[in-house]
């Protein structure tokens, strides 16, 4: 009888301890500068587990997925790749991928110690800075920050808090049915204090931004969800990732000195984004004729200047003008429009490689609609990947894999 007294007792006691709030329970000491709290929050009908992390002495690091992107990796096993560079306090879900068909491609931006991994654009941006500053951006305000100054950033969507409010923001796909819908979800969020949230749970996002801003964010936006849903801290992994992830970030207690060096400690060519630029090797046939460009092949994707583009397809069904908005800053695209050259088109190049840059602050609009195009900068012109503009014209535009033909027509809409 004694013992079944004790055993109920304990069962109480046990339950008890479950349901307490995990609200500031210290893990990791602040002398490390970095401190990780977690947290539970239950109000408002949605159950959040979180941490907020603060300090000013760490460092943060995005693992790849077999440390390449486009690929897929147990995340017990990233971690433990993760652990030979430092200790771990804290890791968490990063951008967005393609896993049901096998491609793994990665579909976000992604930053890494000044230098892009992934340059493909979305809404809003996670930033840490080397100044150990958390903040939550657009691209632009992202990109005037200068990558040099940027340790880590991940891009992901949707934005559910702007300065304080709720702003259930669209994009990317996004829909109103995809905010009110409860699904597993990862969010962070930058508080007051500057510390960093990081909240896991089965919620929708118009629910997650009133619990995020009853927790002190003034910023917030979601990170890959789902089944990618992740989160670990103080050596527990309080939510597990239900498939293989693409990236991960972690938050390293140590903050060895390569990672607090000013950005004048470093390199020329470290604080460049810079790529290598090869000239085209295909031939390009416009509407059956061909046509020879000053075109460029960067990372395995065809870019073109966009006035040579304009140039080539004018008096067609699909021309388009260009021009400069000096109000937004912009460079405006209009369908339907003839293009006024400027005497800077289809000047041919001397055949050998060049040096590309990421222009991150390139503004592009089309037809008065602001869009996000991957541009790169080659002795000062702006260069735009080929199937952006055709995706945007809704041109027609092939490869033959035998003749390495390029072909666009302006008769054909275009097909992904």
């Amino acid at each position: 009888m004694y013992k079944k007294i004790q055993l109920l007792l304990s069962m109480s006691l046990l339950f008890f301890i479950c349901m307490l709030p995990l609200a500031n329970v210290h893990a990791i000491s602040d002398e490390w500068g970095v401190a990780v709290h977690l947290g539970h929050n239950g109000a408002g009908g949605t159950s959040l587990n979180y941490i907020t992390i603060n300090g000013s002495n760490y460092r943060t690091k995005i693992i790849l997925a077999h440390d390449e992107i486009d690929n897929a990796e147990n995340v017990n096993s990233m971690l433990e790749r993760a652990s030979l560079e430092g200790t771990v306090a804290a890791a968490f879900v990063g951008t967005y991928f393609t896993p049901y068909d096998g491609s793994n491609i990665t579909e976000g931006f992604l930053l890494q110690d000044g230098k892009v991994i992934n340059p493909k654009w979305f809404d809003s941006y996670l930033v840490f800075t080397n100044d150990k500053e958390w903040r939550i951006m657009d691209r632009h305000e992202m990109g005037r920050l200068g990558y040099e100054n940027l340790m880590t950033v991940v891009a992901a969507d949707p934005r559910i808090i702007r300065d304080g409010q709720k702003s259930l923001e669209q994009s990317n796909g996004i829909t109103s049915e995809d905010m009110t819908r409860t699904h597993q979800r990862t969010l962070v969020g930058v508080r007051t204090d500057g510390s960093l949230l990081i909240a896991e749970g089965a919620t929708n996002y118009d629910r997650a931004a009133d619990t995020l801003l009853a927790l002190g964010c003034v910023d917030a936006m979601a990170v890959d969800g789902g089944a990618s849903s992740f989160l670990y801290a103080n050596g527990k992994t309080i939510q597990q990732a239900g498939r293989n992830l693409n990236n991960i970030v972690v938050v390293y207690e140590d903050a060895p000195e390569s990672s607090l060096s000013s950005p004048g400690d470093f390199t020329a060519a470290e604080q460049s984004t810079a790529l290598n630029a090869i000239p085209i090797a295909s031939t390009v046939y416009i509407n059956g004729e061909d046509i020879a460009f000053n075109a460029y092949t960067i990372e395995g994707a065809n870019y073109f200047k966009i006035r040579d583009l304009a140039y080539a397809i004018n008096h067609t069904n699909k021309q388009f003008s260009v021009g400069y908005d000096e109000l937004s800053q912009a460079i405006t695209l209009t369908s339907g429009q003839p293009y006024e050259p400027d005497g800077s088109e289809m000047v041919l190049g001397d055949g050998s490689a060049k040096v590309a840059s990421l222009n991150a602050n390139i503004n592009i609009a089309m037809d008065n609609t602001s869009v996000d195009i991957i541009a790169y900068l080659i002795e000062g012109s702006n260069y735009v990947r080929l199937r952006d503009i055709m995706r945007l014209l809704d041109i027609g535009v092939g490869y033959d894999e035998v003749t390495r033909n390029i072909t666009i027509d302006t008769s054909l809409q275009y097909i992904e």
